[in-house]
This record gives C-alpha cells, sequence and structure tokens, in this order.
C-alpha cells in the first residue's frame, strides 16, 4: 500500500540505537502521511481476527463434549480464571485483600459500563452473568482494536509506510498468546496504552504520552516497563544525552520530564493509596502476589540457573518440559531478536523490551513446573518485536509466512486447553 509521506530530517542522537533513532540522512518522522488506509488496514486485521475466534470457539465447544445446547456456551468458554477476578471486583469492588493483585481501570471500566446499562446488580460470579461478561469481553477487544491502530500508526511513524504497517498488526496478532488479546483480561487495555505512550513520546507529543503513561500504570505493574524509555526518549529528544560540555537543565524542561518519567509510577501510587485506606497498607497488592500466588523476587541469574536446571532435568516430552518451554521459547525469541536487532531499533525500544522481560521473569514461582508463568502473555505487548519482524517479513516472505501460521496453529492448540479449564497463560 503506498502513502505518501512528508520527510524531515531529526538530528542524530549520541550513543547505543543511534543508527535506529537517526540514521544520518535518512531517518524521518512521517508527519503526514495518508493514515486512512493504515487504520482501515488495522482494523480489518482486528475484524477478522475477532470473526476467526468466534467460528473457532463455536466449533471447539460444539464438537467437544458435553458440547453447546445455546450461544450461552461460547460465552463461558471465554470465562476462565483471571476473568472472574475481573467480573467480581466490577460487581463487588475491592471485596477482599487477594483482589488487589488486579490492577483498577479495567474491571472499573466493566463496572462503570455494567451500571450505565442498568445492571449494576446483576448476579455475582460463580453465578453466570452474561451482560457483565459481554461488557468485560467487548471493553477488551475495543482496547485491542485501539492498540492495533497504534501499533499501525506507531510504525508508519518509524518506517513511514503503510506496508509495514499492516505487517506489524499481523505479526501482533499471530503472536502465540495474542488470543489473550480477546479474552476479558488486560492484555488488551494494556496493549492500547504502551503502544500509544511509545507513539506519542517517539513523536515529542509530551502530554500525551503522559497521560497514555498514566493509564498503562492503572491497568498493570508492568508499565513500569515506560519508566526508562520515557527517560532516555525525553532526554534524547531534547539533547540531553549528547555531550556539549556544559548541559543546562531548565526548570519547565524538568518539570515537563518528571511529569511524563512518572505518569506510571504515580498512577500505581495512587492505586497504592486507594489500597492503603482500604486495607491499612499500601503494597498490599505486592504482598498478594506472595502469599497467594507465590511469587517470589529473586535476582535474575538464580531464575536464568534454575530454569537451565529444570531444562536438563525435566523428563523429555513431559508436561513439565512444555509447561516450562511454552514461557521460556518467547521469552528467549524476545531477547535473541533483541540481540541481533540492536542497531535497528530505537534505544528507547530496547529498553522497553529489556524491562518488559525483566518485570516478566523478576518474581519467579519456584512451586510451579513452568517457573517463569504467564511469561508468554505478558509478551503480547513486545512491541518493538512486532515492529522488527514486520521489517523482516518484507525482506523474508517465508519468514512471515512461517510466524503467522505457527503463531496461528499454536493459538488453536492453547484455546483448546484455556476453553477447557487448563491454565495455558
Amino acid at each position: 500500500m503506498a502513502v505518501g509521506v512528508a520527510r524531515e530530517e531529526v538530528p542524530a542522537p549520541i550513543g547505543v540505537g543511534k543508527a535506529a533513532d537517526a540514521p544520518p540522512a535518512r531517518a524521518f518522522i512521517a508527519d503526514r502521511v495518508a493514515l486512512l488506509p493504515v487504520v482501515l488496514s488495522a482494523a480489518g486485521m482486528w475484524l477478522a481476527t475477532r470473526i476467526a475466534y468466534g467460528v473457532f470457539t463455536y466449533f471447539a465447544v460444539v464438537l467437544n463434549p458435553p458440547g453447546a445446547a445455546h450461544a450461552r456456551s461460547l460465552i463461558q468458554a471465554w470465562d476462565q480464571y483471571d476473568t472472574h477476578w475481573y467480573l467480581l471486583i466490577s460487581r463487588l469492588g475491592y471485596f477482599d485483600p487477594s483482589a488487589s493483585a488486579f490492577f483498577p481501570l479495567y474491571p472499573a471500566l466493566v463496572g462503570g459500563v455494567t451500571a450505565v446499562l442498568g445492571h449494576a446488580q446483576g448476579p455475582v460470579w460463580p453465578t453466570f452473568d452474561g451482560v457483565r461478561l459481554l461488557v468485560a469481553l467487548t471493553i477488551a477487544n475495543v482496547s485491542t482494536l485501539a492498540g492495533f491502530v497504534g501499533l499501525a500508526l506507531l510504525a508508519v511513524h518509524e518506517y513511514g509506510e503503510g506496508r509495514t504497517a499492516s505487517h506489524a498488526v499481523l505479526v501482533a496478532a499471530a503472536f502465540p498468546f495474542a488470543f489473550f488479546l480477546a479474552a476479558a483480561y488486560t492484555e488488551g487495555p494494556f496493549l492500547a496504552a504502551a503502544v500509544f505512550t511509545l507513539y506519542f513520546a517517539r513523536r515529542g507529543e509530551w502530554k500525551w504520552a503522559a497521560v497514555a503513561g498514566f493509564v498503562a500504570g492503572l491497568t498493570r505493574p508492568t508499565a513500569l516497563a515506560l519508566v526508562l524509555p520515557l527517560a532516555w526518549e525525553y532526554g534524547r529528544q531534547h539533547g540531553w544525552w549528547e555531550w556539549r560540555g556544559h548541559t543546562r537543565f531548565k526548570l519547565p524542561t524538568a518539570l515537563e520530564a518528571l511529569t511524563v518519567v512518572g505518569a506510571a509510577p504515580v498512577a500505581i501510587a495512587l492505586y497504592s493509596v486507594f489500597l492503603w485506606q482500604r486495607f491499612g497498607t499500601p503494597w498490599i497488592w505486592v504482598k498478594v502476589q506472595a502469599a497467594e500466588w507465590h511469587r517470589q523476587a529473586m535476582p535474575i541469574w538464580l531464575t536464568a540457573a534454575e530454569l537451565g536446571r529444570r531444562l536438563v532435568t525435566f523428563p523429555l516430552f513431559s508436561g513439565a518440559e512444555a509447561q516450562l518451554l511454552l514461557n521460556l521459547l518467547p521469552l528467549l525469541l524476545c531477547l535473541v531478536i533483541i540481540l541481533v536487532a540492536l542497531r535497528q531499533m530505537p534505544f528507547a525500544f530496547v529498553l522497553y523490551m529489556l524491562g518488559l522481560c525483566y518485570l516478566a521473569v523478576s518474581s519467579p514461582i519456584l512451586s510451579k513446573d513452568e517457573l517463569i508463568e504467564s511469561t508468554g502473555r505478558f509478551l503480547t505487548v513486545a512491541i518493538p518485536i512486532f515492529l522488527i519482524l514486520a521489517r523482516w517479513m518484507q525482506r523474508w516472505p517465508v519468514l512471515g509466512q512461517t510466524w503467522v501460521s505457527a503463531g496461528l496453529f499454536v493459538q488453536a492448540v492453547l484455546m483448546m486447553g484455556f476453553f477447557a479449564g487448563r491454565w495455558v497463560g
């Protein structure tokens, strides 16, 4: 798809990622692009995948015992694990300390929309509440639509063309755990918040970057992965990382930087203050992760050593080995791509990915075979990886075909387990 781009040279920064941040004489910001085709292409991919999920859900539920007698069974297939918590919080608020592990924005939206529909006092889970579940699924999927559009816009901004944008959305949609972007989870809302944070930051629109970062902080604690990228990008665009002998920091600029960089931590802090008022301690959401979900902070090198030990000691082709690989392989894939494409990524993107990978494995569960539980799901927001793979797809079409076919096949396998009530993410 051809798009017209107005090009404007940007100054080259200093340090790691220099070539990607501003390649000399070739780095341009796409400010005036025919964006409508890009947005429509992203929306089309979103619609196609939602239809595919609907068809898959129908056959997966109806053709498996005991089979489905009515449409309710199709909706209930998506009511699994964390969804229960979000539905409960949206109905009852933070009724128990255990609920504090789930951040407030998504359940608040579900509860608010449900109330607007006149269903605020609906059934309490585990009693089936079709209205509330449909609202939760709708919000998650609309958020994913925004995330796909934001990813496409970011690709256009970085590369100035529509083909990369459509490929980036395709790569994201084919990620093995991308079906969680359709489930009543926070993956969809967080994808939208994170991608627009990076998009506005790269464009230098700091007010909107701060707003998006704040939304991300109210959605998931992994929003902390945005702090260093925002700090680096703000400093890069203001020349703070260039050696000029003497750098002067003006008060208004410093305050703006603090607002942008602190947006996500402030959101998390405000949630913690609320929990302080509700349960008497601001960090109860951290304590609950340890007490209820058995997550324990551990130095990353010890986690890596334990992963290696389990890889060589688990029986070959065992369920324990499969669970471990299901979470380890997406992490290794992201790390390898970061290493290979280090000079192709803006350094802010490198920082974001390293932060995201670190947060995904920083609190392992020693009692679980997979150890780094949910790592694959957390990486559904590996935005820079999707952009790099999209570029590689244009150069090597076979890579794109392999990624899409393999990714969708793994998704289908995982969704079957998800619908059967097995923990897969």
